[in-house]
């Protein structure tokens, strides 16, 4: 079962980041992440395999982040906190 995890998530996510279509390209790193804890289970016990999945983990969060996050926070008409 983790493997067929690790293939329809990771392989999904990989090809949403490189299609020409913005608004799937914005889906890949919301797959990837769905597609951690996969990795997790079959990188368990395996520290160097750990680090690898963990900086991936990151670079997913950072795809969250800059997709999916930030542009509400920054939404046109809203105001940043901390900026009044």
């Amino acid at each position: 079962m983790i493997q067929v995890g690790l293939v329809v998530f990771g392989v999904l996510a990989v090809w949403l980041s490189q299609s020409q279509l913005a608004g799937r390209r914005k889906w890949a790193p919301i797959i990837g992440m769905l597609g951690q804890p996969f990795w997790f289970a079959a990188a368990w016990g395996q520290p160097g395999m750990l680090l690898v999945v963990c900086l991936y983990t990151y670079c997913w969060g950072m795809g969250v982040w800059n997709l999916w996050i930030k542009p509400r926070i920054l939404a046109p008409g809203t105001i940043p906190r901390g900026t009044s």
